[in-house]
């Protein structure tokens, strides 16, 4: 699971025109992971909170 912090960092760097593959090295997650947290998949965490458990 991605921090509050890395999550709002990719949406951050996507803004600029980062691409997936750089960003995942970046932050150090998969592609993948990164992708699904692009397109909103766990919700923006910076503004919606942490999901409940």
């Amino acid at each position: 699971m991605l921090t509050q912090e890395d999550d709002i960092d990719i949406h951050a760097l996507r803004r600029r025109g980062w691409s997936i593959s750089a960003i995942a090295r970046h932050v150090g997650r998969d592609r993948k992971t990164i992708r699904y947290a692009d397109i909103g998949g766990w919700g923006c965490l910076a503004n919606h909170g942490w999901p409940r458990l």
